[in-house]
């Protein structure tokens, strides 16, 4: 149909037609992308290389 070709000629870039978007709510389509959301700045990598997690030994 015509939107198909429409969506598949726009790909999926961050700005599409309200509609030729997803059909999600509002809130889920602005939500941070997993990739977004593992992203560290990097004052957080060096404490986590600095201070790694403590590991502790449980004697049975």
């Amino acid at each position: 149909t015509q939107k198909a070709r429409l969506r598949e000629k726009l790909g999926q870039g961050k700005h599409v037609p309200v509609d030729l978007r997803e059909k999600k709510t509002r809130a889920i389509r602005r939500a941070l992308t997993p990739e977004e959301k593992s992203i560290k700045t990097l004052k957080q990598q060096k404490k986590d290389a600095y201070f790694p997690k403590r590991r502790f030994a449980v004697k049975a």
